[in-house]
């Protein structure tokens, strides 16, 4: 619950999962689960502290996400079936029919319905529910091992089991950013899952805004910060830009924002892919002076990237950085 409300999902199906299961009903009537409850709470009682103290940015952020929802609702299954592979769909469906007959396990495989189907309802992205396969497909291999006793059905089963390693293997490279960065130009993988190419040129990128940075006469260097518009390329100058001799980077993106503003004496930024519009607010000049490329023809958030540089702030950090706050 600290690094991911998500969770919550689970806790609440399992809960329900247990109470409509009159075979582990009395587990809820059950002193060591009060006492996991408890600690559950104290372990998430931090954050929601912090939440409140600060507006509960979570709550915005889900608000903002329900701009996609319907998308989201349109997209959700198809991914369901393309991210664990089409292949593979009846063995992880088998691994919860199976559980939901077996009284012992009926409820995580309500609890796992309960999931998949609760993000669909509330339009989350298709990858919320990732969690709950690592039970579906356990389930699912269990419900095929307990057939493999059977002599007639051996031959099958191994014929089977190629079947699914191959499918697995397809869906890894789907998945999992196992493959060399220049093979997604090639390979359309991204048309499935985009996100493979988001962390793709975070040193070129970093060592670009370097450049910009060292490329600013000394008086303007010194009172220069650096500001990123998204959690990736802010998470690219966290990772990289001590090795190219940056300063800490800012960005108004979710928790981010939290993290600033920029020192009060900082009046130059130099900014990637911020909106000119709202540097041109806040500062008397602002100049484009380089574009991101990646060099892979990779498609990425950042890929075709500007990079400003803005000089003369206008009043303070503290009045400006309410405008960069950004929830997406």
């Amino acid at each position: 619950m600290d690094a991911k409300w998500n969770i919550g999902f689970l806790v609440a199906a399992l809960v329900a999962g247990i109470a409509v299961t009159p075979a582990v009903r009395p587990l809820l009537r059950s002193r060591y689960l009060l006492a996991g409850g408890l600690i559950f709470a104290m372990l998430a009682a931090p954050d929601f502290v912090w939440q409140a103290l600060h507006g509960w940015p979570n709550v915005a952020v889900f608000h903002h996400l329900q701009d996609a929802a319907w998308q989201n609702r349109a997209l959700y299954w198809p991914l369901q079936a393309a991210c664990t592979s089409v292949v593979l769909v009846p063995l992880w469906v088998g691994g919860i029919a199976w559980a939901l007959r077996d009284t012992r396990l009926r409820a995580i495989g309500i609890a796992a319905v309960a999931v998949l189907v609760a993000q669909f309802v509330l339009g989350g992205k298709a990858y919320y529910p990732g969690g709950i396969y690592t039970f579906c497909f356990a389930a699912g291999a269990a419900a095929v091992s307990s057939t493999s006793a059977l002599p007639a059905t051996r031959q099958p089963l191994r014929r089977r089991a190629v079947v699914y390693c191959l499918a697995g293997a397809i869906s890894l490279l789907i998945s999992l950013p196992v493959l060399p960065a220049a093979a997604l130009a090639r390979f359309p993988v991204q048309k499935i899952n985009y996100d493979l190419g988001e962390e793709i040129g975070w040193p070129s990128q970093v060592r670009l805004l370097a450049r910009v940075y060292d490329g600013l006469p000394a008086k303007e260097r010194t009172v220069a910060t650096v500001i990123a518009a998204n959690y990736g390329e802010a998470g690219a100058v966290d990772r990289y830009g001590a090795s190219f001799g940056l300063p800490q980077v800012y960005s108004g993106a979710n928790n981010y924002w939290f993290w600033g503003p920029p020192p009060a004496t900082d009046t130059v930024a130099v900014a990637i892919g911020v909106d000119p519009a709202l540097l041109h607010r806040w500062f008397s000049s602002v100049r484009a002076v380089a574009v991101y490329r990646n060099g892979l023809n990779v498609a990425d958030d950042e890929e075709g990237t500007p990079i400003y540089v803005a000089t003369g702030l206008r009043g303070t950090w503290v009045s400006a950085w309410p405008a960069f706050r950004d929830y997406s």
